[in-house]
């Protein structure tokens, strides 16, 4: 079964966002597993690779997988970054069966506190809102810089010496809010301090006439549709060839649709990396809901393009 999951594991195309993908599993040459691979590899990996294993008619497998269903749907809900009461009725649904099912398929196994105490986690989601509100992960993470930070054996003043440096830090923040208080020998050295506490924003794209390319006949109608349907532009779209049929005096409240854009083969849009389908499949796998449909939808990015226009009201507008 192990080498059934290995043999898998490296068709599963993820996204580059999605940190600590486990490429095999029990190996010990991989390491020990943290909290993040554990949840990715229950939650995207094995939903991927059991399904087919066991989805066939043997009622064992089927029962399985069911129980395993029920493990995957509580760990999603747990982990959602806005909880509800009806989310925190479903978990408590799908640990009750989780359980209950593991003691009939797993007899020789007993129940561990950690069963216990997920069964009061709905409680503490009750009570406290999303777990990412409260759960220990920043915790360990303080404490893992804590272990990695020189001490010179001075163990008793580790204290007096993060709060010096908490406090400096702090200071330094209040004092780049007013550069005029600098001296004149430090001005030349604020952008890289203000580097330290405050992420450069990226840069715009930048058109550039000379890397346009023709859209397509079906990609320009297509454009033209989405943007007269949510009507933005205060003007109605139309292709350049009606734009020249029509009349002088037909053609107020109308404009011609530039049939031309530049093309990219990666974007990236609030940190996530979208790749057109050619050159990253990992990337390239996006879900959407149209406003008619009731339900998500799934599909690949064939073309990522930057679109700009002048509107009649002279203002320029750039889509992605």
């Amino acid at each position: 079964m192990l080498q059934k999951i290995n043999s898998l594991l490296p068709k599963i195309h993820i996204p580059s966002w999605v940190k600590r993908a486990i490429p095999v599993l029990g190996k010990a040459s991989f390491g020990k597993l943290k909290a993040d691979e554990w949840r990715n590899l229950f939650s995207i990996q094995l939903p991927l690779i059991l399904i087919p294993i066991w989805s066939d008619q043997d009622y064992v497998k089927t029962s399985l997988l069911k129980n395993f269903g029920h493990l995957v749907s509580l760990v999603n809900l747990a982990l959602k970054r806005a909880i509800s009461p009806q989310d925190i009725q479903n978990y408590r649904h799908h640990i009750r069966e989780y359980l209950e099912g593991s003691l009939i398929l797993f007899q020789h196994c007993k129940l561990t506190p950690n069963h216990h105490m997920a069964i009061h986690l709905a409680d503490c989601l009750e009570k406290y809102g999303s777990v990412r509100a409260w759960w220990s992960f920043p915790y360990e993470r303080l404490m893992g810089s804590i272990l990695k930070a020189c001490h010179n054996n001075h163990i008793g003043e580790l204290e007096i010496t993060f709060v010096k440096n908490f406090c400096r830090a702090g200071n330094l923040s209040a004092l780049l809010q007013d550069i005029d208080e600098f001296p004149e020998a430090l001005k030349p050295y604020v952008d890289q301090l203000k580097g330290l506490y405050e992420p450069a924003s990226p840069k715009p794209r930048r058109m550039s006439n000379s890397k346009l390319d023709s859209l397509g006949e079906d990609d320009l109608l297509q454009l033209i549709e989405r943007l007269n349907r949510h009507g933005d532009d205060d003007c109605v779209w139309v292709t350049p060839k009606e734009w020249a049929a029509f009349e002088k005096d037909e053609e107020l409240g109308y404009a011609p649709l530039p049939p031309r854009a530049q093309f990219y083969n990666r974007y990236e849009h609030k940190g996530v990396s979208f790749s057109i389908f050619e050159k990253s499949l990992n990337d390239s796998f996006v879900v959407f809901r149209s406003r008619s449909d009731e339900f998500d939808s799934f599909g690949r990015i064939e073309k990522i393009f930057v679109h700009r226009r002048a509107a009649v009201t002279a203002h320029s507008r750039v889509s992605i």
